[in-house]
């Protein structure tokens, strides 16, 4: 069973998160809401999965999450933040958080992120990467486009996926439950054709949300961002094999220039 450890000083919080988690099935949830305590739970336990609130009171967050990366590399960190603090969940991703998650919380989208951060393998294939890539692509936006227009967003993400089924049958199995297109069989699925998959998923999903709303399409782009963050070490191993579509290619390139002007330039600071 899997260890989870919760970092979080706001009681009610805390309280939702281990209630949330024991229903959800697991049982061995830790808590802590200091440094020095996390560090020596972390040490003595075999976490598996840390969630951290970096708005936490009296915490230099950010040292924190240094200190906890460098004591344990390989482990899985799931921050919660507010959606104002974009810059702070730019850089826990950019330091080594697996995955973020904005506050007031959805249930079910922590959920989705939980089981799909415990399922994530330390050296995926090429494949598994790129089938892991667009299933985060898909929450991201979701939990990006405005509750106005999300369940249209939604139903339509919901049809492509249910057609990409279709089309690769015994290939792909799309799972009503967990909202994610899964991998059955990948001897007849090439990297190429899981390439295709990503660019059409991307392409009828840009062509959804600018049917709605005028600023819809920043949102989108913006959702990609975080993802592509997420993602950075595996996509840069991978750089010359993915493509993108022609609308997102010179984003990427723009993404990869900021981050490395931004970094760079405080770490010279």
């Amino acid at each position: 069973m899997e260890k989870i450890l919760i970092i979080e000083d706001t009681l009610y919080i805390k309280q939702s998160l281990q209630k949330l988690l024991n229903e959800a099935g697991f049982k061995e949830i830790f808590e802590s809401d200091n440094e020095k305590e996390a560090l020596e739970l972390c040490k003595n336990k075999k976490i598996d999965l840390i969630i951290y609130d970096i708005c936490i009171q009296n915490v230099d967050w950010f040292q924190f999450l240094r200190n906890l990366i460098e004591l344990k590399p390989q482990i899985k960190i799931l921050v919660l933040s507010r959606l104002e603090n974009r810059e702070n969940i730019i850089k826990a991703l950019y330091t080594g958080a697996t995955d973020y998650i904005m506050s007031p919380l959805n249930e079910n989208q922590l959920l989705h992120k939980i089981q799909r951060i415990l399922s994530l393998k330390m050296n995926p294939t090429e494949k598994e990467f790129l089938l892991s890539f667009i299933i985060q692509i898909i929450e991201d936006i979701e939990i990006y486009i405005d509750s106005s227009i999300q369940t249209d967003i939604s139903n339509q993400i919901l049809n492509i996926l249910r057609t990409l089924e279709n089309d690769y049958p015994k290939t792909l199995y799309f799972n009503e439950d967990k909202n994610q297109i899964q991998l059955i069989d990948d001897q007849n699925l090439t990297f190429d054709l899981l390439n295709n998959i990503l660019i059409k998923i991307l392409e009828k999903s840009k062509e959804k949300v600018e049917n709605y709303l005028p600023y819809a399409t920043n949102i989108f782009i913006e959702a990609f961002r975080f993802t592509y963050l997420k993602n950075k070490n595996h996509i840069k191993k991978m750089k010359n094999k993915i493509k993108f579509p022609s609308w997102l290619s010179k984003e990427v390139e723009f993404i990869d220039g900021l981050l490395d002007f931004l970094f760079e330039k405080k770490k010279n600071n």
